[in-house]
């Protein structure tokens, strides 16, 4: 794609936002602060329910490791559920 055509796509897709027919760009994830709130929350869960949010993870990482895209390839998300798996064998 030329670089005219890159501006012009640039140029619509304002416009389309503007108009509200396609949504906002997002602000990207800030990853760092992501997983400490998680973690913090999934802290405070765990020392009132431990029983409970044990089950709860089993079964995320379950769900995330069997889930694939469309292109039945494995997501980078299931690659990380299963590393979190393989952190048993260390302990």
């Amino acid at each position: 794609m030329t670089a005219k055509e890159k501006a012009e796509r640039a140029k619509i897709k304002k416009e389309l936002q503007k108009q509200g027919v396609i949504p906002p760009n997002k602000k990207p994830l800030n990853r760092e602060k992501f997983i400490s709130e998680s973690s913090e929350e999934f802290d405070e869960v765990f020392k009132n329910n431990i029983y409970g949010s044990t089950v709860y993870l089993l079964e995320a990482v379950q769900i995330m490791t069997v889930h694939r895209t469309m292109t039945e390839k494995r997501s980078l998300q299931a690659v990380g559920a299963a590393k979190a798996l393989k952190i048993e064998k260390l302990v």
